[in-house]
């Protein structure tokens, strides 16, 4: 109870302090049910059961065990009975679901015609209302070349690209840095000005449809009801019936959200060319080289089909189901070849089941490693970002869905080829108390790290992040694919979303982009050229649907990456760099790895792989628990038990000579017992898993290490196979 107490005292005073701030919103949560169930088949209109009704939400991947595929769906209950609705941070989640399992796996094989294989408590965000924005103001397409309102130069806290004292606006773009005009141009010349078909979703807060630097090839949706189940916000809550016409036309698109966050993010992606314009008065912003007034081309794939998706509200997101909603809309059903992620947080099992399925359907995902807020003090302890849950304090370590094995880091590097995850202190504390300085920049560093790496106060040096890289990809050969790619940030454009009561949108862009964020869109540009490039090969092989697809998009990347390694010339030897990880992004030099040689690979440190699934925490080295080696946590999908089916269709048959309906009332509650003992084990592994203490063996004399007594990691799978077995024995009629 004190717990709790004190984590609603520090998220109130985190509530006043971020009080006109999109931060608010994402702590603004419930807690809901979602079932995973086995089945290939999606049933889009689940009949009700005892009072509970059931939505289809996400499709898995298929099991390695049972080689069946499965089922999200979020359930919930009518207005008329108690609702299914715990406040964060006040409930503890997975000991109140445990107590629903037994009506809610009955209402599910009543349903859905199944038991079920797992219940998730997920949180999703509150209600919010849809404002649609005024009638735009802006030119229809192919009215010239809009103009753009420059706002603010860059914070000059970092280095930025400058030549003679002025400034290139798509510098980030050119040669020297990551190559993305010329591929543009290079694929521009083959196909010209539609990316062979290339699409590509982008998951963020959303974006305003008014703004005049939109892009040219918006896939928003054939009608109105797809265009609004691309706002995974809305679509989650229960309340929203797309049966209902009055209420989705009282729906917004995610063109109408005017998220800033994700106009920003969108245009870096595939914005159509401005002419930008500097308003200042007297002695410009922002001294350019072509002068104010010329026109840039900066979104770098503006020829590509854009699949918008609103999954939050901000940059964070704490577990929540909108994000594996948004990654499973537009990979499944919009049936999108490059995914970019400017958003990253707390996963779940539904966000490792919706990136693994992706995966498996050949979606590349590049996703931001995410940025923490760094202090001036030297070495590592500079980079210990206080996370204190449950609140959105990103560490520096490399968040998810990013750290999923089968998903794309993507880290920052700045003008100067310098790791953005670093400071450079002299330089801060020259130019800290300008007056253009004081923004939310002043702190802001890029998370980094490979995937498996956690970093904290007491366990953070390099040799030790170094160690603690997934032992999956380093098994593999793979350790360079297990680090993240490096795109350029900072003084980078950012457009600027306007208003619900503006007439028209504010077309404006600053030059102070930052983060990760402006890094994530650059990598999946650049993949989506060598996908437009290299199509016609990759489907001559009959691998466009399949993972070796994606997987083909990240090792080009990453063969193609620059590195700073002097004593290794082949680039499938290098090592990766702590901060740079496995490289800076060469999108021209990518274009030039063909399908065949990206399958080829065979390096000490990158190789052509099959990567197993990504679990819940991201996953290490799959490992049966009885072979000794406590330091490594087993992946959730090895552990979690697999009910093969029911015995009532066996005994069944035996009823019906015998005529013994004793016996076949017996069958079904044996069946039903088995099932609600592989749901409550998968539940308790599950929640071990997510807060930390992963279920290890004990040592062959039954003693543990200081560091499992101090953090809790002793159980062990026997003890929750009793407990899950004990449940299940209580809630099954004898």
């Amino acid at each position: 109870m004190k717990r709790r107490i004190v984590l609603v005292l520090v998220l109130g005073a985190l509530t006043v302090l971020l009080a006109c701030c999109d931060a608010v919103r994402t702590v603004s949560l419930e807690y809901r049910l979602f079932v995973r169930v086995p089945g290939a088949d999606i049933q889009k209109a689940p009949k009700d059961s005892g009072g509970w009704s059931f939505r289809h939400v996400v499709e898995g991947p298929v099991e390695r065990k049972t080689q069946m595929r499965s089922q999200w769906y979020l359930a919930y209950q009518h207005s008329g009975r108690r609702k299914i609705l715990w406040h964060f941070p006040l409930t503890v989640p997975w000991r109140a679901a445990r107590g629903l399992v037994p009506e809610l796996a009955d209402a599910c094989k009543d349903s859905l015609g199944a038991w079920p294989q797992l219940i998730e408590p997920s949180l999703i965000f509150n209600k919010s209302t849809a404002k649609v924005p005024q009638p735009s103001a802006a030119p229809p397409d192919g009215k010239g070349v809009p103009v753009v309102q420059l706002t603010d130069g860059p914070c000059t806290l970092f280095p930025w690209k400058e030549k003679g004292g002025y400034l290139d606006p798509v510098w980030h773009l050119d040669d020297e840095h990551s190559q993305l005009a010329s591929a543009r141009e290079r694929v521009r010349q083959k196909f010209g000005y539609h990316e062979n078909g290339i699409r590509i979703g982008i998951l963020d807060t959303g974006f305003d449809a008014r703004h005049v630097a939109r892009p040219k090839h918006l896939a928003a949706g054939a009608n109105l009801g797809e265009q609004v189940d691309a706002d995974a916000m809305q679509a989650l809550r229960p309340e929203y019936d797309k049966s209902d016409p009055q209420v989705l036309r009282g729906r917004a698109t995610p063109g109408q959200s005017l998220g800033s966050h994700g106009m920003g993010s969108l245009g870096l992606l595939a914005a159509r060319p401005i002419k930008l314009v500097d308003t200042a008065k007297g002695k410009p912003r922002v001294p350019m080289a072509n002068g104010s007034g010329a026109v840039v081309e900066y979104g770098a794939a503006p020829d590509a089909e854009i699949v918008p998706v609103r999954i939050a509200p901000w940059v964070a997101s704490l577990s929540t189901a909108n994000v594996a909603y948004g990654i499973d809309y537009a990979s499944r059903r919009r049936q999108c070849d490059v995914i970019s992620m400017s958003n990253g947080g707390s996963p779940s099992m539904m966000w490792a089941d919706a990136v693994n399925a992706a995966y498996d359907r050949g979606t590349a995902i590049f996703a931001a490693t995410g940025d923490y807020f760094a202090w001036p003090a030297p070495g590592r302890l500079g980079r210990m970002s206080i996370v204190i849950p449950p609140l959105p304090i990103p560490p520096s370590s490399t968040v998810y869905p990013a750290g999923f094995r089968r998903v794309m880091a993507v880290a920052g590097v700045t003008a100067s080829e310098k790791s953005y995850a670093l400071t450079d202190w002299p330089l801060w504390f020259k130019n800290i108390f300008k007056r253009s300085n004081l923004s939310p920049h002043i702190l802001m560093r890029g998370s980094y790290g490979a995937d498996g790496v956690r970093r904290s106060l007491w366990d953070g040096s390099l040799s030790d992040e170094r160690t603690k890289t997934d032992k999956a990809m380093v098994r593999r050969n793979n350790e360079l694919r297990a680090n993240p790619i490096c795109a350029y940030t900072h003084a980078v454009p950012w457009l600027t979303a306007g208003k619900v009561g503006d007439r028209g949108a504010i077309n404006q862009i600053s030059l102070d982009g930052a983060g990760t964020s402006s890094s994530a869109p650059q990598a999946a540009a650049a993949a989506a050229h060598w996908l437009a490039m290299h199509r016609k090969e990759i489907e001559q092989a009959d691998h466009w649907h399949d993972w070796q697809k994606a997987e083909a998009v990240y090792v080009a990347m990453v063969l193609s990456a620059q590195r700073d390694d002097p004593t290794e010339s082949k680039p499938e030897n290098q090592s990766p760099s702590p901060f740079k990880g496995a490289g800076v992004l060469r999108a021209a030099s990518m274009l030039d790895i063909t399908f065949a040689k990206a399958k080829s690979i065979q390096g000490e440190t990158l190789s052509w792989p099959h990567n197993s699934p990504g679990s819940c925490r991201g996953g290490t080295e799959s490992k049966p628990i009885t072979d000794g080696d406590y330091g490594v946590p087993r992946d959730f999908y090895d552990a979690e038990r697999s009910y093969y089916g029911s015995v009532i269709n066996g005994v069944r048959q035996e009823v019906n000579r015998s005529g013994d309906r004793a016996e076949f009332r017996s069958a079904i509650h044996a069946d039903r017992e088995a099932a609600l003992k592989q749901c409550y084990f998968n539940m308790l592994l599950l929640d071990k898993w997510q807060n930390g203490r992963n279920p290890l063996k004990p040592t062959a004399k039954g003693r543990y290490s200081l560091k499992q007594l101090l953090f809790n990691t002793w159980h062990h799978e026997p003890q929750l196979d009793r407990e899950a077995s004990n449940l299940a024995r209580k809630a099954t009629p004898q």
